[in-house]
């Protein structure tokens, strides 16, 4: 003979302000264990599938007392044996997985996440993308305290870098870096601040905005050097930097090595020049490599040619980006090495051309002339301190 319990479903007293607004059709885990019927009353209901037990059905109530039926009847589980759930640290480790993951704050929303958290544990509350994304803000907020306080427990000196650059939607950000040598002589660094910085970049305005900024960090007196791109606005900026009260006598020789020009940007300046020299050359070799990488047919033809080869010294055919000369070089390298590649496809394809000697001859001088600043450059990207590579 079924049970039969008039017990309704009701939120809990919290649950309203954690519930999104918007209504959302989900299909609940308990509806795997659950039957819905209509009583005699016309009132909607749900029933057990295994020891009948009817509960209260309403489309407005939630399933928290069906999954906990489900627990002990249907998987054999007591809710008493669990152990108190800390609903504060629950909602901590979904804001690190948003974080850790990139996941958007409606993460929380998804149908099944709640049904999944409360089939692992009957107390776990869901949660509304509002209190997620307030979730982390907190955890945040946490963390750039912890930064603080290591920073101040750092020793030495404290070495800056920021830059300014448009995004695709032409929104201007500005980013500042901290690099210091821990207390095992590790060299670390920690992003400070990353946020929308619209015009106007006077001087005035980026040296009050970094002088707030390493305010708030507390860490205005550690500062040893900033390096900045080699541009004349930052040479003035800098200039109001050492003479701005805030650092008073911290600067390091009356801040004669306070300002660092930027060694990858110097170096861009001077490949982009030398690039110049073969322009025509590479714009055609660009062209090729969109011709061969343009369709799927073209990618097999060009397959098959590799695959009679035995000496080719990669099988990797690069595309650039002509606004990273980085990516230039490795296309460059990547065609040079193909050249017999090239020959071949010609001959098989009425529509693709090969490079002249000359043509190949240019991008050859180039790609040697661009390795050495290649592993400059990345020798400067790195993450290890300059002395590590003497040893």
């Amino acid at each position: 003979m079924s049970n039969v319990e008039d017990v309704e479903d009701v939120p809990d007293e919290d649950e309203e302000s954690v519930i999104p607004s918007t209504k959302r059709t989900r299909r609940s885990l308990a509806w795997d264990y659950f039957e819905k019927y209509f009583d005699e009353r016309g009132l909607p209901r749900a029933r057990c599938l295994k020891c009948g037990t009817s509960y209260v059905a309403k489309e407005d109530s939630g399933t928290k007392n069906l999954l906990k039926h489900m627990l002990k009847c249907v998987e054999g589980m007591d809710i008493s044996s669990y152990p108190p759930l800390n609903q504060e640290k629950y909602r901590e480790k979904i804001a690190q997985v948003i974080v850790k993951n990139n996941y958007s704050f409606s993460f929380v929303e998804h149908d099944g996440i709640h049904d999944l958290h409360s089939f692992l544990h009957p107390h776990a509350k869901g949660i509304s993308r509002n209190t997620a994304k307030a979730d982390v803000l907190k955890l945040y907020r946490s963390e750039k305290e912890n930064l603080k306080c290591y920073l101040h427990s750092i020793l030495g000196k404290i070495c800056l870098t920021s830059d300014l650059w448009s995004a695709i939607n032409t929104d201007q950000y500005m980013v500042l870096t901290a690099h210091f040598v821990n207390m095992r002589w590790d060299l670390e660094k920690k992003v400070l601040a990353f946020f929308h910085f619209p015009p106007p970049h006077t001087r005035v305005n980026l040296a009050e905005k970094l002088v707030s900024l390493l305010k708030d960090w507390g860490i205005e007196k550690k500062i040893f050097t900033l390096t900045l791109d080699n541009a004349s606005n930052n040479d003035a900026m800098v200039n109001i930097l050492k003479k701005h009260p805030s650092f008073g006598t911290s600067l390091m020789a009356g801040g004669v090595y306070f300002h660092v020009r930027c060694g990858a940007h110097v170096l861009n300046l001077i490949v982009h020049d030398g690039i110049k020299v073969i322009e025509g050359s590479l714009d055609k070799i660009r062209l090729r490599v969109k011709y061969i990488r343009g369709s799927e047919a073209r990618r097999l033809k060009f397959k098959s040619c590799l695959d009679q080869l035995s000496n080719v010294s990669s099988k990797q055919l690069r595309q650039d980006m002509p606004i990273r000369w980085n990516s230039t070089y490795l296309m460059l390298e990547s065609v040079v090495g193909l050249k017999d590649a090239f020959s071949l496809l010609q001959d098989i394809d009425p529509h693709f051309e090969s490079l002249s000697n000359s043509e190949w001859i240019e991008a050859e001088t180039i790609a040697k002339f661009l390795k050495p600043f290649y592993d400059i450059t990345t020798l400067f990207s790195g993450s290890f301190l300059v002395f590590d590579f003497l040893w």
